[in-house]
């Protein structure tokens, strides 16, 4: 029984962590997005929507991934400049959103090395709970991420702010369940959230503790061990000049989004915009086949975007029944859905998984779809 009640705790401040993650990510989302509506600036907002995309990107594979904190992480080789790149616009945004400042110290010798680590989706939420703590409980404040590699290639990410400090004098009992610093009064929190650091830095086989920061503030130090897999000088990011030619000078293909949300309609018909694609809709499948139905033979779409998962008619369904009818079944037809894509494609031509890959996306139409 002893046994079975300590499991319950166990789960208990395992899903209570994942929610409180998840809703920062969340957070993160709705204080961009606020900036965003609130800015005049297009550069700015320029700047704020990849990093609004990032957040959203990081919640979206926090959601796929579950609660489950104890599973072995998957490594992939990685350039970790650009991810720490990457976490500097969102970190920056936020910070400007509550007052604070954010800045970024790289290691150079950072920039030729990759290294095979876990997921970035655990780096990136390492980052954005070290960083709202920050912003918690030291608004106003100078936020400083450095990154450094140590010998024996142990990565050394130091997380510093100017603020009021955590006021304990034993820093350890800030990465136990529950437990919060003197200086949290007034401050909305359920002290979950330096555990949940804790626990991922475990994860990833590192080590973290905390101190004051001179002259004042706190400081977090994570000490991470990594393996080199490239020490040649990495190669920049991609040339998209290609892409984004073919972007202005627009694909000039016709679509018909069939989706029962108005919001994901709405995404899918920017994306599609972008690319220089005319779009119409359909809200079910029994209004799609009506406007097939009453189109002329050179009006029809030049292809079709279908939600898989929609009351009534289904994706499936709707794509079997044009599939059936001849002056239909030659037409393109792509799955949307937040599944992956499944064994057996057919009768679909291409499967897009949400969050939907805009690149991905428009080499699928050039392949598909006939000019």
């Amino acid at each position: 029984m002893e046994y079975k009640n300590q499991e319950n705790v166990d789960q208990t401040r395992e899903v209570d962590s994942f929610h409180h993650d998840l809703r920062t990510q969340l957070s993160a989302i709705v204080s961009l997005s606020t900036l965003i509506r609130k800015s005049r600036n297009p550069a700015n907002c320029t700047a704020l929507l990849e990093a609004l995309h990032l957040a959203a990107n990081n919640a979206m594979a926090m959601m796929e991934d579950g609660a489950a904190m104890h599973e072995a992480l998957p490594t992939d080789s990685m350039q970790l400049v650009k991810l720490l790149k990457d976490f500097e616009q969102v970190a920056s945004g936020l910070a400007e959103a509550r007052g604070a400042h954010f800045r970024l110290v790289l290691d150079p010798a950072l920039k030729s090395t990759a290294f095979a680590s876990p997921d970035p989706t655990y780096f990136n939420r390492l980052f954005t709970l070290l960083l709202d703590n920050a912003i918690k409980y030291a608004p106003d404040s100078t936020i400083t991420l450095s990154a450094t590699i140590k010998e024996g290639n142990e990565l050394a990410l130091d997380f510093a702010d100017n603020g009021p400090g955590f006021g304990v004098a034993d820093p350890s009992l800030l990465f136990e369940p529950y437990q919060r610093g003197t200086s949290s009064e007034g401050v909305a929190g359920s002290g979950l959230g330096l555990w949940s650091v804790k626990t991922i830095v475990e994860m990833m086989h590192g080590k973290i503790w905390a101190a004051a920061n001179k002259p004042t503030g706190a400081v977090f130090f994570v000490r991470l061990p990594l393996d080199v897999v490239a020490t040649a000088p990495l190669p920049e990011d991609k040339d998209d000049s290609d892409t984004k030619a073919t972007t202005e000078d627009g694909l000039g293909f016709a679509g018909l989004i069939v989706d029962d949300n108005a919001t994901n309609q709405l995404i899918i018909s920017e994306l599609l915009k972008a690319m220089g694609c005319a779009t119409s809709h359909a809200s079910s499948g029994e209004e799609a086949l009506t406007r097939l139905a009453s189109e002329q033979a050179t009006d029809l779409p030049d292809f079709m975007l279908l939600d898989i998962r929609m009351e009534g008619m289904d994706g499936w369904e709707l794509a079997g029944r044009i599939r059936d009818n001849k002056a239909w079944d030659a037409m393109p037809l792509i799955a949307v859905s937040s599944d992956p894509t499944p064994a057996a494609l057919a009768p679909f031509d291409g499967w897009m998984q949400r969050p939907i890959d805009p690149e991905r996306l428009q080499s699928m139409l050039s392949d598909l779809v006939k000019s």
